[in-house]
């Protein structure tokens, strides 16, 4: 496995038939403390969006 940041998406007026419907995105790859360690790459999202980009330590708040 490759640890990676994305930088963005990729757009592609052509791509393999495979590849249909998938979206192509940017990545650099980086180190254990997330700093640029190698190449960029172009990847596959086959998962689709997270659901929470980062993490808090406080709890949400409660609604009423």
């Amino acid at each position: 496995m490759i640890l990676a940041k994305v930088l963005g998406t990729v757009v592609s007026t052509r791509k393999d038939a495979g590849l249909s419907g998938l979206k192509l995105l940017l990545a650099r790859e980086v180190d254990a403390k997330f700093e640029p360690a190698g190449n960029s790459v172009v990847a596959v999202d086959a998962v689709g969006p997270a659901r929470a980009r980062s993490c808090s330590s406080r709890p949400a708040p409660r609604r009423a």
